[in-house]
């Protein structure tokens, strides 16, 4: 529906209103399947298991070889990983200069 709605009618923030509920919705709908969704926080651990680093990318009061961005949310049934969250991570601190 919100493709076929009158561009002179209506605004960003209407579609963007729209389509957060649509998202909602869907996550109700897939928890009630079992399925949950893997959303690390920034600075959390790096786990391969969960994640899946597409690069590296320093911020600043990030540990090194931890979370520093998240692409892409991942989904779990249960234990299994359907889809991994697609995550940058902090670069291993320089060992001369102590620096990321």
């Amino acid at each position: 529906m919100a493709l076929h709605q009158d561009p002179e009618k209506v605004n960003a923030e209407q579609i963007l209103a729209g389509v957060k509920l649509i998202r909602d919705e869907f996550n109700r709908a897939m928890g009630a399947f079992g399925v949950q969704a893997i959303n690390p926080a920034v600075n959390a651990e790096f786990d391969p298991n969960q994640h899946e680093a597409l690069s590296t990318l320093a911020v600043e009061g990030v540990e090194p070889t931890h979370v520093s961005s998240v692409y892409q949310i991942g989904y779990r049934v249960g234990d299994r990983v359907v889809r991994a969250a697609k995550v940058t991570v902090a670069p291993e601190a320089d060992a001369e200069s102590g620096e990321a």
